[in-house]
């Protein structure tokens, strides 16, 4: 995270030159395993994550609610041992990464065995 990118006269704190940034941004590209996002997109994720591990399903459905203010439109990369997953009556897709992407905004997830 920078507070401020360089050069500018508006350097609010510990200003970082933009030639650093785009050269630490490729270095963690290059590493391949290294997750490279926004500040709402990381924090997001980490604030959903053991928003669905509480979550106790029934009928193999898991309902959650999100916390006050939550960005919309994320999504959160979850696995099962077998199966589909569907929201909204709509299977989710497998991705060749090996997960599925869950959306948050659905606020329910069915797991059909």
């Amino acid at each position: 995270m920078y507070h401020s990118l360089m050069p500018t006269s508006n350097n609010w704190f510990a200003g970082v030159e933009i030639a650093d940034v785009t050269a630490s941004l490729a270095y963690a590209k290059s590493l391949g395993d290294v997750w490279q996002d926004s500040f709402t997109a990381v924090g997001a994720y980490a604030r959903a994550q053991p928003v669905l591990e509480t979550v106790t399903p029934s009928a193999n459905t898991w309902i959650w609610t999100l916390p006050d203010h939550f960005p919309p439109g994320k999504v959160l990369r979850v696995t099962v041992d077998g199966g589909s997953l569907s929201q909204g009556g709509t299977a989710l897709v497998w991705d060749s990464h090996g997960y599925y992407q869950v959306a948050l905004d659905a606020k329910s997830l069915t797991w059909k065995p």
